[in-house]
C-alpha cells in the first residue's frame, strides 16, 4: 500500500511539471506554465561560433542591465536564463575554435560563473531586490570579458 501511494504521489509530481529538486514558490517550466509567464522558458537557439556566443551574450548583458536599470525585475528572468543557456554552450565552442588549453579553460571557468549568477538573479528578481540585481549584474561583467576577449582569438 506504501508503495502505491508513493508512485501515485510521484506520478502526479511528474504530471504536475514538479521535478522534486526545490520548491522555491514559481514555476521553472511546467506544461502549466501560462505563455510569456515566469515559467516559460524560451528555446535559446545555440550559437554557431564562439564570436556567435559572445556577441550573443553582450546582447543579452545589455538587455538585463536595461531591466536592472528600469526596475522591472519580472523580465530579468528570462534574460538570465537565456544568459545561462549561452553560457552552458561555450566549453565546446571553445574547443571547437581552436583556442589553446589555457583559453578553453578560461572559457569554461567564465561559463561556469555565468551560469551560477542565474538563480541568484532569479531570486533577486522574484524578491523585488533591486539592490541585489544591480550587485548580481555588476558580477556579470568579468566572465563576460572573458569570452568576448577570446572570441577574438577564435578560428
Amino acid at each position: 500500500m506504501k508503495a502505491a501511494l508513493t508512485f501515485l504521489v510521484v506520478a502526479a509530481l511528474g504530471l504536475a511539471g514538479c521535478d522534486g529538486k526545490h520548491d522555491d514558490g514559481h514555476d521553472h517550466g511546467s506544461a502549466a506554465a501560462p505563455a510569456g509567464g515566469h515559467g516559460a522558458e524560451a528555446a535559446v537557439a545555440a550559437p554557431a561560433t564562439l564570436k556567435d556566443a559572445a556577441a550573443k551574450l553582450e546582447a543579452a548583458h545589455g538587455e538585463l542591465g536595461a531591466i536592472v536599470k528600469d526596475g522591472d525585475l519580472s523580465k530579468a528572468h528570462a534574460v538570465a536564463d537565456r544568459i545561462a543557456k549561452l553560457a552552458a554552450a561555450l566549453p565546446e565552442l571553445a574547443t571547437r575554435a581552436g583556442l589553446p588549453a589555457a583559453d578553453v579553460k578560461d572559457v569554461n571557468l567564465a561559463s561556469k560563473d555565468l551560469q551560477s549568477l542565474f538563480p541568484v538573479m532569479d531570486e533577486a528578481g522574484d524578491a523585488g531586490k533591486r539592490a541585489d540585481a544591480q550587485a548580481v549584474f555588476a558580477k556579470y561583467a568579468a566572465p563576460l570579458a572573458t569570452v568576448k576577449k577570446h572570441a577574438g582569438h577564435s578560428h
